[in-house]
């Protein structure tokens, strides 16, 4: 398990260890919202890979754009428990 802060740490640390799971907030300083998430979806290797969206944002047209992108959850962080969040994450290791 890896904590980054910049899309530079992001991405250099996905190459490195190729995740199964990718918790990403939407709001990030350095890019435009899906950016991350597009470039995720395009990389060899992490194509695959199983993403949650966990942020602030709750427009609808944005749990669309994740929806479409292959998101397997979007949690909105007012909206759900930290103990909820562990069981989401739980049904992906069961």
């Amino acid at each position: 398990m890896a904590t980054v802060e910049t899309f530079e740490q992001f991405f250099a640390e996905v190459k490195k260890t190729k995740p199964d799971l990718i918790i990403l907030d939407l709001i990030l300083n350095e890019t435009t919202r899906f950016d991350v998430l597009e470039k995720i979806r395009k990389m060899a290797g992490l194509k695959k890979a199983k993403v949650i969206i966990y942020s602030s944002l709750i427009q609808e047209e944005d749990r669309q754009k994740a929806a479409r992108l292959g998101v397997e959850d979007y949690l909105i962080k007012s909206e759900i428990t930290l103990q909820e969040l562990v069981e989401v994450i739980k049904k992906y290791f069961d």
